[in-house]
């Protein structure tokens, strides 16, 4: 059974080329290569409906991070593309990009969100320095 499962998610792979480890360029989606602990940290201090999409712990997938409208939390969906697009894993509907894929869900984004970076040394520097 292992075996099987390491296969299937090389063939996964190798279908999807590059496209898991490297950054997406789709206009309008808010990509970053982040781990989920500094999605949580980002999300934490942005407004509800804020989001992100990142590459996922498992091979060949990306999570979409948001902070939840009704509860305040910052919550991770896994997501899946495949030559028939994007869709929310077990899910059954496929939409042809990743921006159409996080209108149709049912979580409120804010589409033109875009997550708090995290502090450059030149923006300390001059907190530091400010009256």
């Amino acid at each position: 059974w292992t075996a099987t499962v390491r296969a299937q998610r090389r063939r996964r792979a190798n279908d999807e080329g590059d496209d898991a480890t490297m950054a997406l360029n789709e206009p309008g989606l808010n990509f970053q290569r982040i781990d989920r602990g500094e999605a949580e940290r980002r999300l934490r201090s942005a407004p509800p409906g804020t989001y992100l999409v990142r590459p996922s712990s498992q091979t060949g997938r990306w999570t979409l991070s948001f902070r939840d409208r009704s509860t305040g939390a910052v919550t991770h969906v896994l997501l899946e593309k495949s030559a028939r697009g994007w869709r929310k894993f077990d899910s059954e509907f496929y939409f042809p990009t990743c921006v159409k894929l996080l209108a149709w869900l049912p979580l409120g984004l804010d589409m033109n969100s875009r997550t708090p970076q995290p502090p450059t040394k030149s923006s300390l520097q001059a907190q530091r320095h400010a009256p």
